[in-house]
Parts: C-alpha cells; structure tokens; sequence
C-alpha cells in the first residue's frame, strides 16, 4: 500500500483514483482534489494554461498568465527595459521589439495581451518591407508608464505609445511600405 506510488493501493486500502494525490496510469496530474480551475480538474486533466507536475502534482500558471484560473496573460514591450535578458515577462524584462511582444504572445494563446509602454518603436529594421505583423487573437495595447498592473491604469493620453513607420540606417532615415499589417489574422486588438 502506498499513497504516493501509481496504481497501488491506498494506505487506507481504498483503490487509485483521480483525487488521491497519485499519478495513476491515464491521469495527466493528481493534485490530491477534484477541484475544478486549480490547474487539476476533476477527471485528472491538466487544464488549459497551467502546468502540473509531482505526485501530489503541484500546478502554476504558465508563462506570462496570472490569475486564479491563469486566464490573465500578458506580454510586456518597452524601450526602457534595463535587463540583460529581454523576455517580455515583466516590466523591467519587457521586449524593446513590439514584433517579439506580439510574436510571444501569440505562442502564449488566443486571449493573450501586449502591454506598451510610452515610445516611439520603429519599424524600419532593414527593409522597407519591415511591417508589425499582428497575430491571431492577440491585443496591443499602447498607454503605459511602464510599472502598471491593471490595463485599467494606462493613460494614453499622457503615455503616447507610437508605432513608427520610420528607421536611420547611419545618419539616413528609412521608412516602411506598411507600419501595421494583419495579413491571415483575425480577433486581434490595436489600440
């Protein structure tokens, strides 16, 4: 008998089963309830944007959710991020690159959201044919100081979010033929 051991009996001699805090063969977690939106559901499925792991299985929010049931996602882009590593997970670690903002997002799943803090983010990279492709599903939002952590709280009138058709190769400006483009995308937010 065993409580932490797949497919044994129970130390209290009832069968396995989802909810007994073991990983039993056709359970993907077992967090030990059948509770409903804790990242475990009741028929032992891992739910939609959480991880789950160990036995009883501890599940967290995947990257860039947050929440109670992980629903809130979000993505941040800035051009004072002052982190080595730039991944779009927090304000100080926010992407300078709104592309790199909207392209996590996207990977992060429908519903996600960039939050943009104030700047002016060129598109001219190295060609005219440089464009913020927006994705599928994904919201940018400008308006941001940069410390927020409710979209209620940006000002879009004090922190002006532009998104440049502009660039300077050397000392020469450069522009794009498209600033924005949503070619094959649908239910994305710019705003």
């Amino acid at each position: 008998n065993s409580d932490t051991l797949a497919n044994a009996c129970r130390t209290d001699c009832s069968l396995p089963g989802c909810g007994d805090g073991a990983v039993d063969p056709g359970e993907e977690c077992d967090d030990g309830n059948l509770d409903e939106g804790d990242g475990c559901d009741a028929r032992c499925d891992v739910e939609a944007f959480w991880d789950c792991e160990g036995a009883p299985s501890l599940c967290v929010c995947q990257a860039y959710r947050s929440g109670a049931d992980c629903a809130t996602c979000v993505v941040f882009a800035s051009l004072d991020a002052t982190a080595p590593a730039l991944d779009g997970l927090t304000w100080d670690t926010a992407f300078d690159s709104l592309q790199d903002a909207v392209d996590t997002a996207a990977g992060a799943g429908a519903g996600c959201e960039v939050w943009a803090a104030a700047g002016t983010y060129p598109q001219y990279i190295n060609t005219p044919g440089n464009t913020l492709s927006l994705r599928t599903g994904v919201s940018l939002f400008g308006g941001f100081a940069g410390g927020e952590t409710a979209r209620d709280q940006r000002d879009p009138a004090v922190n002006v979010t532009v998104i440049a058709g502009t660039g300077v190769v050397g000392d020469t400006p450069r522009h794009v033929f498209h600033v924005v483009s949503a070619v094959d995308t649908s239910d994305a937010t710019l705003d």
